[in-house]
């Protein structure tokens, strides 16, 4: 990786960071509970990262047999 993709990453984790906070504040304003909140947080970003392992094509953990 070269530099200018770690400055893009480490500026996007840093965006991502302070939209969790905004977004978290508006979502408790509207009324939703902030187990709601992080559910769907959390859920989401799952999913995000499933997405990006299959593009990437990562390798998952071997099966293993009991």
């Amino acid at each position: 990786m070269n530099t200018r993709a770690g400055t893009f990453y480490t500026l996007l984790a840093a965006i991502g960071f302070a939209a969790v906070s905004t977004f978290t504040q508006i979502a408790l304003d509207h009324g939703s509970s902030l187990w709601n909140v992080l559910m769907w947080r959390f859920a989401i970003a799952g999913a995000v990262m499933v997405v990006v392992a299959i593009v990437r094509g990562s390798a998952w953990l071997p099966k293993t047999h009991a």
